[in-house]
């Protein structure tokens, strides 16, 4: 689990995004979809630079919300994951 948390991940060039009023809507122009997040999820897709570990992602969530480390973790890995199965990001 922990060298998930080290992963640093990416987007695709395969989807167009804005944040607007603090949420991401980004659209996966491979399958043609709209996605839209939270707050917390704007955050996440926002940090997803290639450069910040999911570790640095979940830490910044901490520190931004009102939320323990175990929840944000959790909650944080469950969407990175359901970005990579709609190939909006991936890791190298």
């Amino acid at each position: 689990m922990n060298s998930i948390l080290s992963k640093k991940l990416h987007r695709t060039n395969r989807v167009v995004w804005r944040i607007i009023d603090g949420e991401a809507i980004i659209l996966g122009t491979e399958k043609q979809a709209v996605y839209t997040t939270n707050r917390i999820g704007s955050l996440i897709w926002d940090n997803i630079d290639g450069k910040k570990t999911i570790r640095e992602i979940i830490n910044k969530i901490v520190n931004e919300f009102d939320v323990e480390y175990r929840k944000a973790k959790e909650d944080t890995l469950i969407f990175i994951d359901e970005l990579i199965k709609h190939n909006l990001v991936f890791s190298k």
